[in-house]
């Protein structure tokens, strides 16, 4: 899917693609290796760094595909990442991911369209900032609470006196 993100989006002025983390030497190579300028990379770094990396982009790519139940039904890392840096995220169609970002996201067909650039600006630049912001709160809110619950139930758990620990 990177490979056919890097086509899609080849050498179109208005995007920079960046990928970012371990095995993205290899999308370089492939970049370099078919005339791909619009693109910057960082092999791996410390996840203390992360922050600094996800602070240059804009969109958040979330397209690993559907051709998994796994990839169908996970809960990306980079959801947290969208909500918790106000960041919009790519995800593709008929997807768990799709139905958690609503509201914040661009679903994408599972075959990436060739026309993708044109659709991924005009929804960014109509993007209304205060109904986003909105949604990111109210992602941030559901978030917390299922954070607060499952420390509540592991606390609990932890403090039990009938458990058998061994």
């Amino acid at each position: 899917n990177d490979k056919k993100l890097l086509n899609v989006f080849k050498n179109d002025a208005r995007f920079v693609i960046q990928y970012f983390g371990v095995g993205s030497n290899l999308l370089r190579e492939y970049a370099v290796k078919n005339n791909i300028y619009n693109t910057e990379f960082h092999e791996s770094f410390k996840p203390i760094d992360t922050p600094y990396f996800i602070n240059r982009i804009d969109i958040i790519n979330n397209l690993y595909g559907v051709n998994s139940k796994s990839l169908s039904t996970a809960t990306s890392l980079k959801y947290f990442y969208s909500i918790y840096f106000n960041k919009p995220i790519l995800v593709f169609k008929n997807t768990f991911m799709e139905k958690l970002t609503d509201g914040i996201s661009y679903a994408v067909e599972n075959e990436i369209p060739l026309d993708l650039p044109d659709r991924i600006f005009e929804w960014y630049n109509g993007i209304d900032h205060e109904e986003f912001v909105n949604k990111i709160e109210e992602k941030k809110k559901i978030v917390d609470k299922e954070n607060e619950s499952l420390d509540y139930a592991f606390s609990n758990f932890l403090n039990r006196k009938d458990r058998n620990v061994k």
